[in-house]
Formats: C-alpha cells, sequence, structure tokens
C-alpha cells in the first residue's frame, strides 16, 4: 500500500445492519444476483491526493455509501500525474465486478485523456456525476486586495510579478490566459501543484503565491476563513455577492470571451461492468439515490457547505461528453 493513503469505513453491526441488510434485499427483488451483492468491501479510488475537494467528498459519503450497500467502503488515494497514475492503475488492475469506483474530476478527467494517458473516456461508464463548482480567483485574507479591479490593476501593472498556484490539467490555466493573456495584456507566474487542490490551497496560505484560481465551493468549505474571493466564473448559492469575473474583465478589454467553466465530480465505473452486471449496476445507482434521499446526509452536506447534487447516469454521460469538447477546444492550453 506504499503510497497510498487508506481510510476503512466501518459498517455498522449488529441487529442493525442485519435489518438493513434485510430491507435492502426485500427492496432490491427476487433476483438472486441483486440480494447477494455486494459480499466485500467497496473501494472508492480517489486519483488525487488527500485534502483535496475530491478526497473530502469520498470521505463524507463513505459512511453513507456503507450504510446502504451492507459492506464496509475503503477510500484509497492513488495520487500522481494529474490523477492519471491512479486512474490508470484502476483501469488496468482493478476488478471490474463492482468493488471498485472511481471519483474523479473533470476536466482533470478529460485533460489527461487528451495528453494521451492510456485511457479513453469510452473506457468507463459514468454512474453519477455528485458535484459540481464554478471557479474563482482568490487571495489570502490578509491580501492589500479587497476587490477584483484592485488585483486585475495590479497585474496589468506589473506583467510577469505575480505568482500563482495552478493545478496541471485543471482550468486554471485556461483562465489565467484569458484573463491576465486576453483581458490585460499581462502575465502571472504559474507555480504548478501537482498534488491536487491541497497543495495548492496551502500554497495560497503559506504565502508561496500571491494567489490560487480554485473551485469555489471546494475552496471556501476548507480554507475560507483564511481567504478571499475576488470573482467567479459562475454563480452559485454560496457565492452570490461575488462578482462574476467575465463582467470585471470586460472593463478592460470588452470583446473577451470567457464560458462559465465548472469542474464535475462523478463516479466512473469501468466496461464492461455495466452490461455485464446490469443489476448490480442499478443496485449502485439505488444505493446513491438512497444516500442523498437520507436525512443525515443532507444535514452533512448542508453543513459543510459541500452542495452535492445528484445527476443520473444518462445526464451525468451527456455532460461529461460536453466537458471533453469544451477541453479540446482549449487543448493547445491544457497540454
Amino acid at each position: 500500500m506504499k503510497g497510498k493513503n487508506v481510510l476503512i469505513v466501518g459498517l455498522v453491526t449488529g441487529i442493525g445492519s442485519v435489518l438493513l441488510l434485510s430491507i435492502l434485499g426485500a427492496s432490491a427483488g427476487t433476483p438472486s444476483q441483486k440480494t447477494a451483492w455486494p459480499t466485500k468491501q467497496v473501494t472508492i479510488v480517489v486519483p488525487t491526493g488527500p485534502g483535496g475537494s475530491v478526497d473530502r467528498i469520498s470521505r463524507g459519503m463513505g459512511p453513507f455509501l456503507s450504510k446502504e450497500l451492507g459492506v464496509n467502503v475503503i477510500i484509497e488515494n492513488r495520487p500522481g500525474g494529474d490523477s492519471t497514475v491512479g486512474t490508470i492503475a484502476h483501469l488496468k488492475n482493478d476488478l471490474d465486478d463492482g468493488s471498485f469506483w472511481l471519483l474523479s474530476s473533470s476536466p482533470m478527467f478529460e485533460v489527461d485523456s487528451i495528453r494521451g494517458a492510456s485511457y479513453k473516456l469510452a473506457d468507463f461508464d459514468y454512474l453519477a456525476i455528485i458535484h459540481w463548482d464554478s471557479y474563482g480567483i482568490f487571495v489570502r485574507k490578509e491580501s492589500p486586495f479587497k476587490t477584483l479591479e484592485q488585483f486585475l490593476d495590479a497585474m496589468k501593472a506589473s506583467p510577469g510579478k505575480m505568482k500563482y498556484g495552478m493545478v496541471p490539467g485543471s482550468w486554471d490555466r485556461v483562465l489565467m490566459k484569458i484573463v491576465a493573456g486576453d483581458g490585460l495584456g499581462s502575465k502571472a507566474v504559474e507555480i504548478p501543484y501537482l498534488g491536487g487542490g491541497g497543495e495548492q490551497r496551502t500554497a495560497l496560505l503559506g504565502g508561496h503565491v500571491d494567489f490560487i484560481s480554485s473551485p469555489v465551493l471546494g475552496t471556501i468549505t476548507s480554507i475560507g476563513p483564511d481567504v478571499r474571493c475576488l470573482g467567479v466564473t459562475k454563480r452559485q448559492p454560496i457565492s452570490q455577492d461575488i462578482p462574476l469575473i467575465i463582467d470585471v474583465i470586460r472593463k478592460y478589454n470588452p470583446n473577451v470571451a470567457l464560458p462559465e467553466i465548472v469542474t464535475f465530480r462523478h463516479f466512473d465505473i469501468k466496461k464492461p461492468f455495466r452490461t455485464k452486471y446490469s443489476e448490480r449496476w442499478n443496485r449502485m445507482a439505488e444505493a446513491l439515490k438512497a444516500v442523498f434521499d437520507n436525512p443525515e446526509f443532507q444535514e452533512w452536506n448542508k453543513k459543510t457547505r459541500m452542495d452535492l447534487s445528484l445527476l443520473n447516469p444518462q445526464d451525468s454521460s451527456r455532460l461529461v461528453d460536453e466537458m471533453d469538447k469544451l477541453a479540446r477546444k482549449y487543448s493547445d492550453i491544457l497540454k
């Protein structure tokens, strides 16, 4: 297990678990495949390091999934190569019987494929998108920049002076190319963090970079009290009072075009599981829906401000495909 960060979410034992298994079996129907599965632990593979949004989402959902599935749920981090290492290892080595789920983050998932990673989007079926998040520009709370205009004025006045922490394979580079390059005719110094959002945010708090471009909910829910969000790519409930970046940057260049770039988090199941084990696939979808319907999970979701929501497999597949098309549009920057 060297190089992996693993969390085991224990299943509640005793009369309560026996009753739960009985209920799940009764609701699943008569075929033995439904009632007998799963019979062993389920592993959620997180292809990024501890501390990032994907990691925190998986660990928050783990206990609830364990309860619904009736088995232990293991959270296993396999970081490296912008999520490529963990994704490829999962595809090549893990069983395809439904005991391993991959929790990916788009556009990193699509970008790695565009860069030539040895997997294709067609290697997976998409069980559910469970989270989406817009992007924002963040500075430390003690930063002299109180508004996005102040920040952009400083960047325009001193090209190449500001350092920003970015995660390769994310929208960070695209956003900075459009904001700094197209909008201001300026540039910032790029400092890459291969370990994901957790490392990126730690670098900001430590003063190693001047700002970051990062998912809004993921950043606010992890280091919110210590940072200030100056602008967002798309408004969400948590960001209603924060200006849209496109509205501000067009004051400097009215011809700038900025898509409403967001990130998705989704459960991916490698093929041919869905066709080989259709009843298990339905069981997994039912378990996820039960988690989101659980009042205790809803309370956790509200308390953590993660704003998770469940999208069905059909719409999830469609949106992953749309994300891939958008990433390919900016492939020259993302590569």
